[in-house]
């Protein structure tokens, strides 16, 4: 997902002051060869996190997204993390794209210049609050502010910022989806479908595999809608044709993958309902057996997080 939201020329806190800023809505990273730095949109209890600079810092802004210069080597996520505890003391996980700017500079290359030319990218993240320390300030920050969503005039960089820091917060207040599991190294993104279907024994429809029981489903195909990779899914490993699916929730899942490695398992999950209409497909190829299992032992069972958050949240809505 790309979408161009806002175009701005000859910002002044750019060096040159004449130059194009296109704002991005992006879960996909750019060039990150071009990329130069990256920040963290950090909210709690209906507040957001702001560094506050020390004086003459940035004589136009006191109050600042926490952020920095991406270091050689380092995944501009993990610089989100790194520089927002640096700068606030606070710790955050699970940095998630949310959008960038693009920068384009329409004067000479300045001497000595170590940003990319002409274009180049600065990256957010929408990352969840985990924890806070005690912070004194250092060389660069003086301290944190939590500013509520009513006092963002408060704030210079706010008041910039409107168009992107709505849409931020939309997402944030829209999508806080739950994360289970671990992160692995140089994970990739790896969106799914998966359906909870009950029968009228208070039984669950499920897969059976080498690592314990899961919901049927998997990744969508390149044009393919999710109802139909939902339904596409469900009839190669159990036989069984959907007549409807409604979504339920949302929710990840860190994991290893046995042919992609390591991922984060990106998963929408619907209620499924079976075609009664339609007799069920004989499978005799599959290495993996579909069958019914009591609720509690799915629960009880050793399957991910993720797809035990999905039955309870069913069973919430029953």
């Amino acid at each position: 997902m790309k979408k161009l939201i806002q175009t701005q020329k000859d910002l002044y806190w750019i060096d040159g002051q004449n130059n194009t800023v296109e704002l991005y809505l992006s879960d996909e990273l750019p060039d990150l060869s071009l990329c130069t730095a990256s920040y963290a949109f950090v909210f709690k209890d209906a507040k957001f996190l702001q560094t506050e600079l020390r004086e003459g810092e940035r004589p136009e802004r006191r109050l600042d997204i926490p952020g920095g210069h991406i270091d050689e080597g380092e995944h501009p996520r993990d610089t989100a993390v790194r520089e927002t505890f640096e700068e606030t003391g606070v710790h955050v996980k699970n940095p998630k794209l949310v959008g960038y700017i693009k920068i384009t500079t329409h004067v000479p290359k300045p001497e000595n210049s170590r940003y990319p030319y002409p274009t180049g990218f600065m990256l957010y993240y929408l990352c969840d609050f985990e924890s806070e320390e005690v912070f004194e300030g250092n060389e660069d920050a003086h301290g944190r502010v939590w500013l509520p969503f009513d006092e963002f005039e408060k704030s210079v960089w706010c008041r910039e910022n409107k168009v992107l820091l709505e849409e931020v917060i939309k997402q944030h207040m829209t999508d806080q989806i739950p994360q289970f599991g671990e992160p692995l190294k140089e994970y990739i993104d790896r969106p799914g479908v998966y359906a909870v279907i009950f029968n009228s024994n208070n039984e669950v429809l499920t897969v059976v595999t080498e690592r314990g029981p899961y919901l049927p489903g998997g990744g969508v195909d390149p044009k393919e809608s999710s109802i139909e990779a939902l339904k596409r899914e469900v009839f190669e490993e159990t036989g069984f044709t959907l007549s409807n699916a409604n979504e339920l929730t949302r929710a990840n899942q860190f994991a290893m993958h046995p042919i992609a490695g390591p991922v984060n398992k990106i998963a929408t999950f619907y209620i499924g309902v079976i075609d009664s209409t339609i007799e069920r497909y004989s499978i005799e190829t599959r290495d993996n057996e579909a069958s019914w299992m009591k609720v509690e032992d799915f629960l009880n069972s050793n399957t991910d997080e993720f797809h035990q958050y999905a039955v309870r949240k069913a069973l919430e809505n029953k």
